[in-house]
């Protein structure tokens, strides 16, 4: 990342963690890269997050802590400009023969499509997101 960056799109996998009630290793691992940042997320990884704390029946405690940590985060909408990123980047990665054309993977096209759209890097633990067309992947798998 570059040190003029004020600001990084953080993955479902990455955010997710520092939600888990013991100290995660994703959490360690991160913490540089997302320190002294704003931190932005994808709808796309407000609705995960919001479906697994659903999910696992969370209770309320856990869910306004769930809810403190998301207000920290800047959530990216799912606006027009966005819809047409998101339409160019699938586009793009099956005329490049990236796996994230495919159907199964519309869910982390959101995400990949929210920091190519803001130009900003993307902090995940899925390598999956390497080379996607124009995207700036932070990953340390």
């Amino acid at each position: 990342m570059s040190s003029n960056q004020d600001a990084v799109i953080v993955d479902t996998n990455v955010f997710s963690a520092s939600l888990r009630q013991v100290s995660s290793e994703l959490t360690d691992l991160y913490r540089s890269d997302v320190r002294d940042v704003r931190l932005i997320i994808s709808f796309q990884t407000a609705a995960e997050i919001r479906y697994g704390a659903a999910k696992a029946g969370w209770g309320q405690p856990r869910i306004e802590a769930m809810n403190r940590k998301l207000a920290v985060a800047v959530t990216v909408p799912p606006w027009d400009e966005l819809v047409k990123e998101w339409a160019r980047l699938r586009v793009e990665c099956q005329r490049t023969g990236h796996a994230f054309h495919a159907k199964r993977h519309a869910a982390d096209l959101w995400v990949a499509a929210t920091a190519t759209l803001l130009s900003l890097p993307l902090v995940t633990h899925d390598a999956g997101f390497r080379g996607v067309p124009g995207l700036d992947v932070i990953c340390h798998v």
